[in-house]
């Protein structure tokens, strides 16, 4: 089946609605959308969203955590990797030679139902690693009975690390915890 072309940017304020349409599309845990307008703020996280022709057809929402000290950022300027455009996506996330190492957490993915199976998820996760300078691990949770995403992060080589007892509500379910060592 033949697609529309997909370009990764970043994503700002006028996204929030598709990403909310997204999220409620997909049962994803309900979030505000002062909740993803938090990772707008490059300090905080990063939230890209995967467009297909005139469509946002998914999103990811991460969050950056730098040890032990607050990161500063450099503006970097990339060539593009294929259909993904790194330049545009977060202006802000090489960190400086003198930080930590970066971990990312992935808060939140979506992936409307007419583009699952396209690798527009893949996009969206390499284009967090690719723009990211020395990333330790990416790591994430996970509902147990989630058995696609599941298969989907193994295919990208996370492993299962853990297990979060009733981490979920409505309903009521436990996360696996998952990584992937980046270095």
């Amino acid at each position: 089946m033949a697609t529309d072309e997909e370009f990764v940017r970043a994503a700002c304020e006028d996204d929030i609605s598709s990403i909310k349409r997204i999220e409620t599309i997909c049962g994803l845990s309900s979030w505000t959308e002062d909740d993803y307008r938090c990772f707008l703020d490059p300090t905080y996280g990063i939230l890209l969203v995967s467009i297909v022709g005139d469509d946002t057809g998914a999103f990811i929402s991460v969050r950056l955590i730098t040890k032990p000290k607050s990161p500063t950022y450099v503006l970097t300027d990339k060539t593009s990797h294929g259909n993904i455009a790194s330049s545009n996506l977060h202006p802000s996330l090489s960190a400086k030679e003198n930080e930590s190492t970066t971990e990312l957490e992935i808060c939140n993915i979506g992936v409307l139902p007419k583009y699952r199976r396209q690798q527009h998820a893949r996009n969206l996760v390499d284009s967090v690693i690719a723009e990211t300078k020395r990333p330790a691990r990416m790591f994430l949770e996970v509902r147990e009975s989630n058995f696609e995403a599941i298969s989907f992060y193994k295919k990208m080589d996370f492993e299962v690390t853990g297990k979060r007892k009733n981490y979920y509500k409505s309903p009521s379910e436990s996360a696996l915890v998952m990584q992937l060592a980046l270095k």
